[in-house]
């Protein structure tokens, strides 16, 4: 789940992690915590305070496993220190402080999702938020904003009559990614710098469609398989009962020793005699 799962999933509704106290600011960001982050356990594992339960002592206190999940960073002057999309910001306000999830940054404010501010409203998208009271923010050590469509940009493109060419290494591993969601090895894409970016994705749709007759293929073995099973499923239990029985007497004509024959024959006669005391009260 992403970030923006998270709001889409939760927005103007009442979060209550702990069922504790209703939906507190804190309740939302553990929610987050155990759901995006993926810290396991109640709440002094998701998202662990101190003697008061204040939103304050998520930061002030840090408390692990917090450390193993987030990195502590603390406001400061620099312009550059800003919280980003993901990360958990924290405000000193009131004796239990305030807590919510960054959802962008600036200078002069901070987009927030949040809830109980003002006092029990639920879940919900605050702009303009202000810094002021905000001692700092804990970060996610995992990526938890969706990552960005990586599109092929060609540079100083190299023309051959009407063929854009690849240029460089970098250009034929954004086309990869474009095309197949990862880089190919160094050795196959060093093969396409200097040949037309056309025929690369062209082939990519030849592989593409022969993707798709082989998945149609699967499905109609698929649904061979099935009806192969409705029509097993189908027979009426005297005709089952009746292929044990041809079964049995071949068996019982492959030369054996006469007390293994005997032992054979009677552990089958049981089965045909259990099978059609089952079967054959059905119908």
């Amino acid at each position: 789940m992403t970030v923006d799962d998270f709001v889409a999933k939760y927005n103007g509704q009442p979060v209550d992690f702990d069922r504790a106290y209703g939906n507190q600011c804190w309740d939302l960001v553990a929610q987050y915590s155990h759901e995006v982050v993926g810290l396991q356990g109640g709440a002094w594992q998701v998202m662990p305070t101190g003697a008061n339960g204040g939103a304050i002592e998520v930061f002030t206190n840090f408390k692990d496993p917090l450390g193993t999940y987030y990195t502590k960073i603390a406001n400061s002057p620099d312009p550059n220190n800003l919280p980003v999309k993901g990360d958990i910001v924290i405000w000193n306000w009131g004796t239990y402080g305030h807590i919510g999830l960054c959802l962008g940054a600036t200078q002069a404010s901070i987009t927030i999702f949040e809830q109980n501010s003002p006092v029990g409203s639920y879940a919900h998208i605050t702009a303009n938020k202000q810094w002021a009271g905000c001692v700092g923010w804990i970060r996610p050590k995992v990526n938890v904003a969706p990552a960005p469509v990586v599109v092929p940009v060609i540079t100083k493109p190299v023309t051959q009559g009407n063929n854009t060419m690849f240029n460089t290494l970098a250009e034929v591993s954004n086309a990869y990614i474009f095309l197949r969601g990862k880089a190919g090895t160094n050795e196959e894409m060093q093969g396409w710098v200097g040949k037309p970016i056309i025929s690369f994705f062209t082939v990519g749709l030849g592989e593409a469609n022969a993707y798709r007759a082989e998945r149609d293929n699967l499905r109609q073995q698929l649904v061979g398989v099935q009806q192969a099973l409705a029509n097993e499923l189908a027979r009426p239990p005297k005709e089952v009962v009746k292929e044990v029985q041809k079964i049995v007497e071949v068996i019982k004509e492959v030369p054996a020793p006469i007390d293994e024959k005997v032992v054979i024959g009677n552990m089958l006669n049981r089965v045909i005699t259990i099978l059609k005391n089952i079967f054959i009260k059905k119908g």
